[in-house]
């Protein structure tokens, strides 16, 4: 096969539209409700593959939750959401977005300990009927990295062709929660499934210029007890990242979340930092943007709430 490359006009050109159309305002990145996360990231931007990745039970699900339940009220654009639930049902993941809202823990929402009464239960009604118009496709059966990517392309097709019909632009956002989930080939490791992964949102991304959001494992290097003696170690690194040699090359943001109340810290890092209620994210690569930090209160955590400090 012949490969037909682009010439160094035809970049150019793209490189001056790109630009431009950022200036007038017509490419923009997809907003969260956290202020300051977003000026470090300009939001999400199309064309661009992040990871957010932490241990199991620190809130990357959650936070995942908050950023999805946003996306309608903080951005103007048209935004079609696929999400790949392989960790949390559908279901639940409706029943975190009520909790955050009503404030409410999900135990009690189901009535573990006693029925919900019936205004409460009318409230879980009118919050959840604003959610059902939402353009949100969850796709919860196992699925092979070939089957996410030709799903991509059929939903890029319909984008298409509501552009051609209609006029009006979509972007594609893609969550996947999360990587380790997704289906492996036959004799293949977890390392060889999470670079497929990687290979496959470089392809997808250029074809269709979807936003692609991945929640990954930490190997938890932190819980060693020399690092936890250690501040300097404190905060994560690009080996933290289960599979990182694997797909960071095809990641352009990654950004890596420590509760150190959970590590039984009593300062974080050399800078000796709060721990009681904070989770930090740090962002450890980003391909454009600049490196950092942020900080968010937990202490609401448990009605699915973070809130950016």
């Amino acid at each position: 096969m012949i490969l037909i490359p682009k010439r160094s006009d035809e970049a150019v050109k793209n490189a001056l539209k790109e630009v431009e159309e950022r200036k007038q305002g017509l490419k923009k990145g997809i907003l969260t409700p956290y202020t300051k996360l977003n000026k470090f990231t300009g939001g999400f931007q199309p064309g661009w593959t992040y990871m957010i990745a932490a241990g199991s039970g620190i809130g990357k699900t959650t936070f995942l939750n908050i950023i999805e339940n946003s996306l309608y009220t903080v951005n103007k654009e048209k935004i079609l959401l696929l999400s790949w639930n392989l960790e949390v049902s559908s279901t639940m993941t409706i029943m975190k977005k009520v909790s955050a809202e009503l404030g409410i823990e999900i135990d009690k929402l189901l009535s573990f300990n006693e029925p919900v009464s019936d205004d409460v239960f009318a409230k879980i009604q009118k919050v959840s009927q604003k959610y059902q118009s939402q353009p949100i496709f969850y796709f919860e059966d196992s699925s092979s990295v070939k089957d996410i990517e030709d799903t991509i392309y059929s939903y890029h097709e319909e984008c298409q062709k509501k552009l051609k019909e209609k006029g009006e632009k979509w972007k594609i956002l893609v969550m996947l929660d999360h990587t380790l989930l997704v289906e492996k080939e036959k004799f293949q490791d977890n390392n060889g499934l999470v670079a497929e992964i990687g290979k496959m949102s470089i392809r997808a991304k250029k074809k269709t210029d979807c936003t692609f959001i991945f929640l990954g494992q930490l190997k938890g290097n932190q819980e060693k007890i020399d690092r936890l003696q250690n501040p300097m170690f404190h905060a994560p690194i690009k080996d933290d990242l289960y599979g990182g040699k694997e797909i960071w090359h095809a990641l352009d943001w990654v950004g890596m979340m420590v509760r150190p109340d959970l590590l039984g810290l009593d300062g974080y890092t050399a800078q000796n930092l709060p721990c009681i209620d904070r989770l930090y994210l740090h962002f450890i690569k980003a391909r454009f943007g600049q490196l950092g930090y942020t900080v968010y209160d937990t202490s609401k955590i448990g009605v699915n709430k973070l809130i950016e400090l």
